[in-house]
C-alpha cells in the first residue's frame, strides 16, 4: 500500500513540476500566479465545476473599487481586449465596467494555453467555475457545438490552472452576474487555417447579446525600450483594423496570442462592425523602481459598432489630439455663418462631437485683416475676425500652413496672418519646422504650391534629410498632398510615405483632396508608420457631392505609444444650408 502512495504523490510532484516549468516561461504567469499554479489537471478530473482559481479576493476588490473612480467610455460594447496580468487588474475592471449587464447574456472568452496543455488547436468546456465572487455557469450548448468541430477543439481541464481564464471570471461574475461564458484556449502553436476555421464555427453562434473578450497580455520578454517599439506596431495594426497584419505580429514580442487577437479582430468586423479603442497602454517596469529586463505589456480597449458619436473623451491614461483637414471661413461659409441659426447649428454640431479635444487643423487660405473687393479664383481669403474667433470656438490649438494657398496674397500678407494667429494664442506650423504640440511633434509638410515653380512635387530631398536629423519622439506629419477628390493614395503620396518612414515619422496626417480615407494604412518595416491619406474638409464651402471629412483622434499614452482612429464627421456646409432654407 505504502509504495502505491509513495508512486502517487511522485505523479502528482512530477505535473506540478512541469506546471510550474512550463509558467516559468511566461513573465506574466510568473508575476501574477499564486500557490495554486502548482495544482495539476488531473486533481479536478470529473468534478461538476472547476475550484476557484484564486481564493483571495482582495486583488479583484481593490480593482473594482478604483475602476469605480474612473469615468472611460459609453455606448453599446461588443468586444474587450484586456490583461489577466493581476499587476493590471483594474484595466479588467474597467473594461466589464463599460458593458452593459442587461445586454450581455453570453461571454466569450479567448486566451492563450499558457501551459500548453491542449493537443489541438483549441480547447473548451462544458463546465461550470466556482469564483470569489460565486459560480460562473457556462454556455454548454455554445461549448459544445464547438466540440463538435473535433479536428481543432478538444474538451480540457487546463481551464482549472490557467490564469489566461482565472484572471478574468471573477469579473465576469462581479459585473455580468447573469452571463453564461464560452472559454476558448487558443495554442501557442495553432496557425491562421485554424483560426479562420474556429472564426467560421463561431460566427453563425453569435448573437445580439455575446460579448467577446480577449484576454491577452503584449509584448513579453523585453526592456522597457524594445517593448515599448512592439506595442506601438501592434497599437498600429489595431488602428488599421488589418487581420493580415495581425498574423504576422511576432509572439511572444508583439503578444502572447496571435490567435486571439486574429479571432478577435475578424469576428467584430465581420459579425459586429466594431472599430476598437484602445483606452490604456502601459508595461509592468512601471511598478517597479528597479530596471526590468524581461517585461510585459497590457492594453485596455472597447469594440463598438457605434464609437463614432464622438471624439476626444478624457481618460487618465491618455492626452488625446485631434486631427481636421481642410478648414476656410471665407466666401460662401462667411455669408452662412452671418444667418444666426446657421452660426449656432455649426457651434452645436460641432462642439458635440468634438467636445474638448484640442484641435489642429489644416487652415487653407489666407487670414487677412481687410479683405479685397474682388477675389479672383483660386485665391482663398477670409476675415481676421471671424476666423480666429471660429478657430477658437472649435477648440483649435494649432493650425498648420503647410498648404498650396497659404501664399495667395504674397509673403507679406503671408507674415502678418503668422503674426495675428500666435497672438490670439495659437501655435502657428510653419512649412518645414517641426513644433511642439502638447506631447507631439507635429512638422507641417506641404507637397503643392500655386506659387512655385513646380505647383506639384515640392517636397524635396532636402526636407526629408532634414527631417531624418531630428529624430523627433511622437513624430508626426501633417501634410497637405495628393489629387482633389481622391482619397486613395497616388505612386508620389506611396513614394513619399516610405521616404517620410525613413525619416523616423510614425504618424501621417493628409489633407488636400477634400475627400475623406476610409481606412488607416500601414507602412514602413513592421508596421511602425500609420497613415491617413485624406482627412477631407473640416469646414469648407462644399458640398456632400464634392466633399467628405473625418477626423483623427490620436492618444498618447504615458509610456510614449500612440494610438489612432479615424472617425467620420458630417458635411458641416451642407448642415448649415439645411438651416438657412428651413428658415
Amino acid at each position: 500500500m505504502g509504495k502505491y502512495i509513495i508512486l502517487l504523490l511522485i505523479v502528482i510532484l512530477s505535473a506540478a513540476t512541469s506546471s510550474a516549468g512550463e509558467a516559468s516561461n511566461s513573465p506574466s504567469s510568473s508575476t501574477s500566479g499564486t500557490a495554486d499554479d502548482e495544482r495539476s489537471d488531473q486533481m479536478f478530473a470529473g468534478s461538476t465545476a472547476f475550484p476557484a482559481r484564486y481564493t483571495d479576493n482582495e486583488p479583484f476588490a481593490s480593482a473594482i473599487a478604483r475602476a469605480e473612480r474612473t469615468s472611460d467610455w459609453k455606448g453599446h460594447v461588443t468586444g474587450l481586449i484586456v490583461p489577466h496580468h493581476l499587476l493590471a487588474a483594474e484595466y479588467i475592471a474597467r473594461g466589464f465596467r463599460s458593458v452593459d449587464q442587461n445586454k450581455i447574456d453570453n461571454v466569450v472568452i479567448l486566451f492563450p494555453d499558457h501551459f500548453k496543455k491542449t493537443y489541438l488547436p483549441f480547447a473548451t468546456t462544458k463546465r461550470e467555475f466556482e469564483t470569489v465572487f460565486g459560480t460562473v455557469q457556462t454556455n454548454a450548448d455554445f461549448a459544445g457545438r464547438l466540440l463538435a468541430e473535433a479536428d481543432i477543439v478538444q474538451d480540457s481541464d487546463l481551464f482549472a490552472q490557467d490564469h489566461g481564464i482565472g484572471a478574468i471570471l471573477p469579473f465576469v461574475k462581479y459585473y455580468l452576474p447573469k452571463a453564461k461564458v464560452v472559454p476558448v484556449a487558443v495554442a501557442i502553436r495553432s496557425k491562421r487555417v485554424d483560426w479562420d476555421h474556429l472564426v467560421a464555427a463561431i460566427e453563425p453562434l453569435l448573437t445580439p447579446g455575446t460579448l467577446i473578450v480577449q484576454s491577452t497580455d503584449f509584448s513579453h520578454y523585453l526592456p522597457l525600450a524594445a517593448a515599448v517599439k512592439r506595442d506601438q506596431e501592434t497599437l498600429n495594426v489595431l488602428a488599421a483594423g488589418d487581420p493580415d497584419a495581425a498574423a504576422a505580429l511576432l509572439q511572444p514580442a508583439n503578444t502572447d496570442s496571435r490567435g486571439a487577437l486574429y479571432i478577435q479582430m475578424k469576428l467584430q468586423a465581420d459579425i459586429f462592425h466594431a472599430t476598437p479603442w484602445v483606452i490604456a497602454n502601459d508595461n509592468s517596469q512601471i511598478y517597479s523602481d528597479v530596471p526590468q529586463s524581461r517585461t510585459t505589456s497590457h492594453m485596455l480597449a472597447v469594440y463598438q459598432p457605434d464609437s463614432s458619436d464622438s471624439v476626444g473623451q478624457d481618460s487618465k491614461d491618455s492626452d488625446v489630439y485631434c486631427f481636421a483637414g481642410d478648414t476656410f471661413f471665407g466666401r460662401y461659409i462667411e455669408t452662412a455663418l452671418a444667418n444666426p441659426a446657421a452660426e449656432q447649428r455649426l457651434l452645436r454640431e460641432t462642439k458635440g462631437f468634438l467636445g474638448h479635444c484640442p484641435l489642429i487643423v489644416n487652415l487653407e487660405g489666407v487670414v487677412l485683416h481687410r479683405m479685397p473687393h474682388h477675389l479672383r479664383p483660386p485665391l482663398l481669403g477670409m476675415k481676421d475676425n471671424l476666423t480666429i474667433r471660429w478657430l477658437h470656438s472649435l477648440g483649435v490649438v494649432a493650425v498648420g500652413l503647410a498648404n498650396n494657398h497659404v501664399h495667395d496674397f504674397g509673403m507679406d500678407a503671408f507674415r502678418k496672418m503668422t503674426g495675428r494667429l500666435r497672438r490670439s494664442g495659437l501655435i502657428v506650423l510653419h512649412p518645414g519646422k517641426a513644433t511642439k504640440v502638447g506631447r507631439l511633434s507635429v512638422v507641417a509638410l506641404t507637397d503643392l504650391d500655386n506659387f512655385s515653380r513646380m505647383s506639384s512635387g515640392v517636397i524635396c530631398s532636402k526636407e526629408l534629410k532634414a527631417l531624418a536629423r531630428r529624430r523627433f519622439e511622437r513624430y508626426v506629419a501633417f501634410i497637405h498632398w495628393g489629387v482633389e477628390r481622391q482619397s486613395t493614395p497616388t505612386a508620389r503620396q506611396l513614394r513619399l510615405t516610405t521616404k517620410l518612414a525613413e525619416a523616423g515619422v510614425g504618424l501621417i496626417v493628409g489633407a488636400h483632396s477634400h475627400t475623406r480615407s476610409l481606412t488607416l494604412v500601414l507602412s514602413g518595416e513592421a508596421h511602425h508608420v500609420l497613415t491617413a491619406y485624406s482627412l477631407g474638409n473640416l469646414v469648407f464651402d462644399q458640398t456632400s457631392r464634392f466633399a467628405s471629412g473625418a477626423i483623427l483622434e490620436t492618444r498618447v499614452f504615458k509610456q510614449g505609444t500612440m494610438f489612432s482612429r479615424l472617425v467620420p464627421i458630417p458635411n458641416y456646409f451642407d448642415l448649415m444650408r439645411q438651416t438657412v432654407s428651413k428658415r
